[in-house]
């Protein structure tokens, strides 16, 4: 009676364990799916020159949460044309509903 006792105890944790481990997964497959996401509408918004539907249409995802700060340098130098730069910022959330946890986290970078 031990031993079947024993056993249905390991076998509860071994699959606790295989569930927890396949969630880690999971937040591992969410954060890539930002990191890409981010870098592809980086892509996107400097190849269109910041064209302003465009940083539209990128900012309405139902996921992400995306904002957009103009850090454009101003320079009086003829010569050379004004650069446009914006800080783009990508919010996501990230869940593991096994045991409840749930974050939120900013990727930050800029177009050019």
């Amino acid at each position: 009676m031990k031993i079947s006792v024993e056993w249905i105890v390991d076998s509860l944790l071994i699959t606790f364990f295989i569930v927890l481990v396949m969630g880690l997964f999971n937040i591992a497959s969410q954060i890539n799916t930002a990191y890409h996401y981010h870098h592809y509408m980086i892509a996107q918004i400097s190849q269109s020159h910041f064209d302003q539907g465009i940083m539209e249409a990128m900012a309405n995802s139902e996921q992400y949460r995306i904002t957009y700060t103009d850090c454009t340098i101003d320079h009086d130098l003829e010569f050379y044309p004004k650069e446009q730069l914006y800080q783009v910022e990508t919010e996501y959330t990230l869940k593991l509903p096994i045991i409840g946890y749930q974050t939120t986290n900013k990727i930050i970078s800029y177009a050019r």
